[in-house]
């Protein structure tokens, strides 16, 4: 069986306005995972730090609970639903390619965030 071209144009179709549709829940649910993932690292790392050892609650340990707390609040972000105004001006082609951009930018940002906030926890706890 060869699809026609017909049916291949609208298989794509179909495919983009399920991607449309879709893609605001990709970026809710990435929020919800990046939030819960920042705010157990903080969590843990304040649960490791308050055991009575020699531990201080230095510089290091600070920059990380901070970083940790700014992670969290991407994940926040993330998880907010934005809204876009659906009018006659609205170029749907235009305006995905924006949003999978905003969506990928707020990851980077996150993992960075996440990942010097836990380095700076784990230097914390071992100096």
């Amino acid at each position: 069986m060869k699809p026609a071209g017909n049916e291949i144009a609208a298989a794509v179709k179909e495919w983009f306005y399920q991607e449309i549709k879709t893609g605001p829940s990709i970026r809710l649910d990435l929020g919800k995972f990046f939030f819960t993932a920042a705010t157990a690292t903080l969590g843990g790392i304040t649960a490791i730090l308050s055991i009575p050892v020699n531990h201080t609650f230095g510089g290091i340990a600070i920059a990380s609970l901070l970083l940790l707390i700014a992670a969290a609040l991407v994940g926040i972000l993330l998880a907010t639903p934005s809204s876009t105004k659906i009018d006659d001006n609205l170029n749907i082609l235009a305006e995905y390619p924006r949003l999978i951009l905003r969506i990928k930018r707020m990851i980077r940002i996150w993992t960075v965030l996440w990942l010097s906030g836990t380095v700076c926890g784990i230097l914390a706890v071992v100096l």
